[in-house]
């Protein structure tokens, strides 16, 4: 017997802020916000866990980024004191999906689907999220190599002898 663990994301749009961006360098760029609520459920049903996240994205180089306060909050802010509180977040499904990946990188065949999710999802994300997702494919390659292919080496050798 098991649990079912689904993860769920839904977003609610906010208003548009005007923001310099980190990335690009635009100045007093109009950009949209919205929250992101990531719910994390038990059969599908039972709300287990929920995580909010407020973004705000660049019109001009689509990059997104995390802002500490709440959407009704950001209307209220200038251009400077919201640029002053902008970061780069890594989204929750990317830790996830890493923390998963590295909690089945031992079976071979069972979790590669969700080591190569999460390391296609953590590609571009900068931090631990990423080196996880890395390691967990680094080591199902390594467990693939040591327990499959010398079961199925022996195997061939039987069956030509």
């Amino acid at each position: 017997m098991g649990i079912i663990l689904t993860l769920s994301s839904a977003r609610l749009p906010g208003p548009a802020v005007d923001f310099e961006c980190p990335s690009c360098g635009l100045g007093a760029v109009g950009g949209e916000s919205h929250t992101q609520v990531d719910t994390v459920r038990a059969f599908f049903l039972i709300p287990l866990w929920r995580h909010h996240n407020t973004y705000v994205v660049c019109p001009s180089c689509t990059r997104r980024f995390r802002a500490p306060a709440g959407l009704d909050e950001l209307s209220q802010l200038d251009a400077n004191e919201l640029t002053v509180l902008l970061g780069s977040g890594t989204s929750f499904n990317a830790k996830a999906y890493a923390l998963v990946a590295l909690a089945f990188c031992w079976a071979p065949l069972v979790g590669l689907v969700m080591r190569l999710v999460a390391t296609v999802i953590t590609r571009r994300v900068r931090g631990w999220p990423r080196t996880v997702s890395r390691i967990a494919l680094g080591v199902s390659i390594l467990m693939f190599v040591v327990l499959f292919v010398p079961t199925v080496a022996v195997s061939v050798i039987k069956l030509f002898m």
